[in-house]
């Protein structure tokens, strides 16, 4: 017989070197990739429950008869947690009889008569004089939530809450447009990403299948 050729294998310390380097990247890694899921959850949940909110308010409104300025009403939340600037939600509104020019113009603000009372009060000659007692309703579910972003919803002109988004602020104070020229410019995806690379942001849709890539940011299911 020949005799075998001698070959060297890995020693144990080489192998245990290994498997710690192995441990520490799985360490690193894993909690890496809890965060991003639990971000993910979390906005796909504020865009629910803004879903939810706003057709509960919706129902009170045709209830009401309130009109409805075209085939599709845009209502914007802009939520803000910075403490220097100031603590609370704006919101916007705006309407088109056509879903894809939603996002053609800044909504119109629904503007406070004072910004440390918690009712909305608009002028009389306001376009959304109606909404008083909406947006009144929709400033108190939303203020006590901690994250700093904007929501948008889609109502038809059945007073159906057709779609929900959470985009959110990169930073506490972050102004409502340049959110929002993001959540207009750039394309929603099943993964909860605005965008791509260093500008992306996470954003969440309801229903869930609304998010898909090559879609424009509002649309019908």
């Amino acid at each position: 017989m020949k005799k075998l050729l001698n070959r060297k294998g890995f020693t144990m310390v080489e192998l245990i070197v290994v498997i710690a380097l192995m441990a520490i990247m799985l360490a690193i890694l894993i909690p890496m990739l809890s965060t991003t899921d639990a971000r993910k959850n979390e906005v796909r949940e504020y865009a629910r429950s803004f879903y939810s909110n706003v057709q509960e308010l919706m129902v009170d409104e045709k209830l009401a008869n309130t009109e409805l300025k075209g085939d599709y009403t845009l209502v914007c939340a802009h939520v803000n947690r910075n403490k220097t600037d100031y603590t609370g939600v704006q919101l916007y509104m705006s309407y088109s009889d056509s879903i894809s020019t939603l996002t053609a113009t800044t909504p119109t603000w629904l503007e406070d008569v004072d910004d440390t009372d918690d009712k909305v009060e608009l002028a009389n000659t306001h376009a959304y004089k109606a909404y008083e007692e909406f947006a009144t309703s929709l400033r108190k579910m939303l203020i006590s939530n901690e994250r700093s972003g904007v929501y948008f919803a889609v109502i038809d002109s059945k007073y159906r809450v057709v779609s929900t988004y959470f985009v959110e602020a990169k930073t506490d104070g972050e102004v409502f447009d340049s959110v929002f020229a993001d959540a207009r410019s750039k394309l929603f995806s099943a993964e909860c990403v605005l965008g791509d690379g260093g500008d992306a942001r996470y954003a969440g849709a309801w229903p869930e299948e609304l998010a898909q890539s090559g879609k424009n940011t509002f649309i019908l299911p």
